[in-house]
């Protein structure tokens, strides 16, 4: 219902951007990990501020959480300067996920700008991430440990009428067709 006030520019680009949410879930391991240091060193280039060893949300995130997921799915080339904070490196897969979950939540996408990259990278967890995605595969949810990433999409699958143990699917955003089946 939202999407009819939207212009068709608007809906087209959500719908491409929905596009591109759902094929990256539905990647392999290795091609996901390799979207995801396309994706992260497409931000650090547009935002040179961000440096490796600048101790934010932002700089870590980029030039090594999203690089040691994408180690961890199996990619192998790395650029200078990513992964280098030993302290994530040596995460535990638990986490390595809490770490993320915080990070998503808490960076600033006004200060990156909003490239196609950063509203993919950076989408909400609960709206399709790919950083969530691949956290999933590295380490599932667990019920009871400190996950704000799987937190926050039970909380929104539950309000969306979705059983969620704490996984995002492409069908907690299939609005349309459950908005149809209720009418």
């Amino acid at each position: 219902m939202f999407r009819l006030a939207l212009s068709p520019e608007t809906r087209a680009a959500l719908d491409e951007h929905r596009r591109t949410i759902d094929r990256l879930y539905a990647l392999t391991d290795r091609w996901l990990a390799a979207e995801l240091l396309r994706l992260s060193r497409q931000i650090r280039q547009a935002n040179p501020q961000l440096q490796p060893t600048d101790i934010t949300y932002e700089a870590r995130f980029l030039w090594h959480l999203v690089p040691e997921i994408a180690r961890r799915l199996g990619a192998n080339s790395f650029l200078s300067n990513e992964r280098t904070d030993a302290t994530i490196v040596m995460y535990a897969p638990v986490r390595l996920r809490e770490h993320a979950g915080y990070s998503l939540g808490n960076m600033s996408k006004q200060l990156l700008g909003r490239s196609v990259a950063v509203t993919t990278l950076l989408n909400e967890p609960c709206n399709g991430n790919p950083v969530a995605f691949a956290l999933d595969r590295i380490s599932p949810p667990i019920p009871g440990t400190n996950d704000p990433i799987a937190e926050s999409i039970i909380e929104i699958a539950d309000r969306r009428g979705i059983q969620s143990a704490g996984h995002w699917t492409p069908a907690m955003n299939q609005y349309n067709s459950r908005v149809s089946s209720m009418l």
